[in-house]
C-alpha cells in the first residue's frame, strides 16, 4: 500500500506519542509486544527485509479507509496526532490541509481550529 514502516519507528513513534499525552498508554515492552500480536494478521502484517529488519503494513487497504473514516469523527484525537507526531512522515501520510481528491480520500483534513 506504500505505508509501510520499521517496527522499530513505529515503536520511537508510539512511545513518543504515549510519554507526551496525558492518555494513560502504557509504554512496557511486554504490553507493546501482546498489542503487536493482537493487531498482527487483522489490522497489520510483519514483513521481515534482507536486512534483518521489521517492516509493518496494514494487511489491506481496507484497513487504512476504516482507520481514516473513524478518525475523521475525532477532532481531539486529530488534534493529540498533529500535536505529538515524532516523524514528519506521520503527517504526510495521514493528513492534508486541503480538500483531498477521490484517490487519495483515506486522508483526514485539517481543518484551522485544529492548528496549535
Amino acid at each position: 500500500t506504500g505505508k509501510n514502516v520499521s517496527l522499530e519507528d513505529w515503536q520511537i513513534a508510539y512511545n513518543y506519542f504515549a510519554k507526551n499525552t496525558n492518555l494513560n498508554l502504557s509504554l512496557d515492552e511486554h504490553d507493546w509486544n501482546n498489542n503487536l500480536k493482537i493487531l498482527e494478521n487483522s489490522f497489520v502484517k510483519t514483513i521481515k527485509v534482507r536486512t534483518d529488519e521489521i517492516i509493518i503494513d496494514f494487511i489491506n487497504p481496507s484497513v487504512l479507509d476504516f482507520i481514516s473514516l473513524k478518525l475523521k469523527e475525532q477532532n481531539e484525537s486529530i488534534k493529540l496526532l498533529l500535536q505529538h507526531c515524532y516523524f514528519v512522515e506521520q503527517l504526510y501520510t495521514m493528513f492534508s490541509e486541503q480538500i483531498v481528491p477521490f484517490y487519495n480520500w483515506y486522508c483526514v483534513q485539517i481543518e484551522d481550529y485544529l492548528y496549535g
